[in-house]
């Protein structure tokens, strides 16, 4: 397991933010929430990754899914 920190900032109606890992920062694309659905893609070597996940309350569940993996993402928003 991995550990992640998701940023994410609203600005005017428009989302944008990014994932922090230990040693590389990546840009979200195309950030949308769309009721309790938040989905971005990112990109790593050049490869698109989609991202869909779930806002449940403070929670956050989902899946990734790219060219050279996939896999499941959980969350919780900090204080």
């Amino acid at each position: 397991m991995t550990a992640w920190t998701l940023a994410v900032k609203e600005d005017g109606g428009k989302l944008s933010g990014s994932l922090i890992g230990a040693v590389i920062t990546l840009e979200l694309v195309d950030p949308k929430l769309d009721g309790q659905t938040f989905t971005f893609k990112i990109i790593i070597n050049d490869q698109p990754y989609q991202v869909e996940t779930t806002i449940d309350g403070k929670r956050l569940e989902g899946k990734f899914e790219g060219p050279e993996a996939s896999g499941t993402v959980k969350g919780a928003r900090q204080p």
